[in-house]
């Protein structure tokens, strides 16, 4: 009988080397030396959304994508931290994250339970002028996951105790995230850009105060002005068709009910330009950040300004990043992007750098920022079309990426068919547009603020930005 382990020599006797017929030497033949040949990639089919309306008034949208057998499951209402009482910052949050602790039908422990019984994801998010509840579950379970959804939503029992557990836990990141520079940054530049009392000024988590102040009746009126049927959009991914979605929904939010109300009204921004300093006392980095207008989501021009964005700092090789981390050595990186809704929108650029260097850095980004709206090139032009392609199509490689991308196109005002249109708008844009929608970019209307120990930076920022004034800040 023959042991495996004499399988090896057994091949070589069976199948010797190749060998020059002249000499009798083993030919040496390299294995690497026929590259296999390349075809040409498959042509990308965005996805489209077959969509419908239940008997409630709530819109659906439905992406099939098998393969696997899980779905995803985004629930939209307008209303996000725009939807906050003027003196009640973060009640929109607090309420949201409210609905997964309890119902009517299970306290939260058992609610809990049920959910890990099931392996299903089930929570929310608040956003500014949007809330979202997701879920995500195996598809033989999505009865089950749609209906413990549809009790948060409808019959949440915003307990007391649970309350309170919430508003601790909240106040503690709260507390976390103002130990970072760069949300202090963030919420600043936001404060300063929007302007005290607008309705996107504030934190969407609030403040310890406003959240210690929650009741739990102030949670119920939130939820109840905000969850209603004619103010919701489904969107579902993954292994189930319209049909089913239907189905399912009709059997788990057919009892929902209730008359819309506006909650996504909101003035125009009221910024105040300049230059604005914050203490963070013995830090050995300072967070650059310099918000400015931009463009909405309905405004054509956005497709060309975002290229002109990732130009100046959306990829790794982009001017910003090129400059301060690989040239200069200032930074781990830079970014600049544009940020935007259904009816605002910012042209945002941002940075973290050592103390030593603040002002230079400062100074760096802000010549770039001005030398951006003198244009980009060709090359420029098709490198950032490229990457803008490749976002585009790698957010809808999983059921919860398309989920998460039609949700947040149709929360801006997209349609069903926003994928394909914006490939289709991006082809055709050109080198002159993009450098139109460039050129309007105003940095006397920035926001510029600089998050860093004072006693370090202040003397720099003066020097290397000279002619401003620098405004203290909390």
């Amino acid at each position: 009988m023959l042991s495996l382990s004499m399988l090896p020599l057994l091949t070589l006797i069976a199948c010797p080397k190749p060998t020059d017929p002249e000499t009798s030497v083993p030919t040496v033949v390299d294995p690497l030396a026929e590259r296999p040949v390349v075809g040409e990639p498959s042509a990308f089919v965005p996805p489209t959304a077959e969509s419908f309306t239940l008997d409630s008034g709530a819109t659906v949208h439905v992406v099939e994508q098998r393969g696997l057998p899980l779905v995803s499951v985004r629930l939209l209402v307008d209303g996000g931290k725009t939807a906050d009482p003027a003196d009640q910052p973060g009640l929109t949050s607090i309420a949201n994250q409210a609905l997964t602790r309890g119902t009517t039908e299970h306290d939260a422990n058992a609610f809990a339970e049920l959910l890990d019984q099931q392996a299903i994801v089930l929570g929310t998010s608040t956003y500014g002028t949007m809330s979202m509840v997701y879920v995500d579950s195996h598809s033989a379970r999505l009865d089950t996951a749609l209906g413990l959804m549809a009790e948060a939503v409808l019959s949440p029992s915003f307990d007391a105790d649970e309350l309170e557990k919430l508003q601790g836990q909240i106040q503690a990141q709260i507390d976390e995230a103002n130990a970072r520079p760069t949300t202090v940054a963030y919420e600043t530049a936001e404060r300063l850009y929007w302007g005290e009392g607008h309705v996107m000024a504030h934190a969407t988590s609030g403040t310890k105060e406003s959240v210690g102040a929650t009741t739990a009746a102030g949670c119920r009126e939130s939820w109840s002005q905000r969850f209603r049927p004619e103010n919701a959009t489904f969107v579902i991914t993954g292994d189930i068709d319209a049909h089913g979605a239907r189905t399912v929904l009709d059997q788990t939010f057919g009892a929902w009910d209730g008359t819309a109300t506006d909650t996504r009204a909101m003035a125009e921004a009221a910024p105040t330009p300049g230059y604005y300093l914050v203490d963070d006392p013995g830090s050995t980095q300072s967070t650059l950040r310099v918000v400015m207008p931009g463009w909405s989501a309905s405004q054509p021009e956005l497709v060309a300004a975002r290229l002109g964005a990732i130009v100046l700092g959306g990829t790794f090789t982009s001017r910003l990043n090129r400059l301060l981390r690989e040239e200069k050595g200032y930074t781990y990186g830079a970014r600049a992007s544009t940020s935007y809704g259904a009816d605002w929108g910012q042209v945002v650029a941002s940075t973290s750098v050592r103390s030593d260097v603040t002002g230079a850095a400062l100074a760096d980004l802000l010549g770039e920022l001005d030398k951006i709206t003198a244009g980009i090139d060709e090359a420029e032009l098709e490198k950032a079309k490229g990457a803008r392609r490749t976002s585009l199509t790698s957010s809808v490689e999983t059921r919860s990426g398309t989920a998460g991308s039609f949700a947040w196109a149709l929360a801006d005002g997209y349609d069903n068919q926003y994928l394909a249109s914006e490939l289709t708008a991006l082809d055709a844009t050109t080198l002159a547009q993009v450098n139109a929608a460039l050129a309007s970019i105003d940095l006397d209307q920035a926001v510029v603020v600089v998050v860093g120990d004072l006693s370090t930076v202040t003397d720099q920022v003066s020097t290397s930005v000279p002619d401003v004034t620098w405004t203290t800040v909390e």
